[in-house]
C-alpha cells in the first residue's frame, strides 16, 4: 500500500515544493533531466501568462510558444503569446545556435520569470514538456525556482 503523501508528491512535483522547504526538495519529472539545480526562494504562475517567442529560430520558438498557450490552456491558464520580440514576458522560449545542447537538449529557469533556452525545437518541446509538469497544480501555486538542464 502507498502512502498518500509520496503518492502526491510523485503525481504533483509543485505539491512537493511546498511540502519541502528546507532545500532537500527536487523536482519529479518524466524523463528525469540530467541536472537539476534548486534556487532561494519560490515563483508564482499567474492566470494570464504572457509568452514571448526569441532567438536565432523566431518562427520555430513561436510555434513551441503557440503550443505551450495550448496546454497551459489545460491546466486553468490564460496565457497569450506576445509579437513583440522586446519587452518583458513570463515565459520565453528560445533558440540559440549554441549547438552544445543537442538535438534534445535544453535549459530551464524559473527565477522571477521563466525561460526555456534549446538549439533545436525538438530541445524547446523537452523544456516545455518540464515547465508543464512543474506547473501542473495551475495558477497561483508556488514552485520552487529551480535551474534545470538535459
Amino acid at each position: 500500500m502507498f502512502d498518500l503523501k509520496v503518492m502526491v508528491m510523485l503525481a504533483c512535483p509543485v505539491f512537493a515544493a511546498s511540502a519541502a522547504e528546507a532545500g532537500s526538495w527536487k523536482p519529479v519529472l518524466d524523463p528525469t533531466p540530467s541536472k537539476v539545480n534548486i534556487l532561494a526562494g519560490s515563483y508564482r504562475p499567474k492566470v494570464a501568462l504572457v509568452i514571448k517567442a526569441a532567438g536565432v529560430d523566431i518562427p520555430a520558438a513561436k510555434r513551441a510558444a503557440r503550443t505551450l498557450a495550448c496546454e497551459l490552456r489545460k491546466q486553468g491558464f490564460d496565457p497569450s503569446v506576445s509579437n513583440a520580440l522586446e519587452g518583458r514576458a513570463d515565459v520565453t522560449l528560445s533558440i540559440t545556435d549554441d549547438l552544445s545542447f543537442g538535438e534534445q537538449g535544453y535549459r530551464l529557469m524559473v527565477g522571477d520569470t521563466i525561460s526555456i533556452v534549446a538549439a533545436t525545437d525538438e530541445g524547446l518541446a523537452a523544456g516545455t514538456h518540464a515547465l508543464l509538469q512543474l506547473l501542473s497544480a495551475g495558477p497561483n501555486v508556488r514552485i520552487r525556482r529551480v535551474r534545470i538542464e538535459d
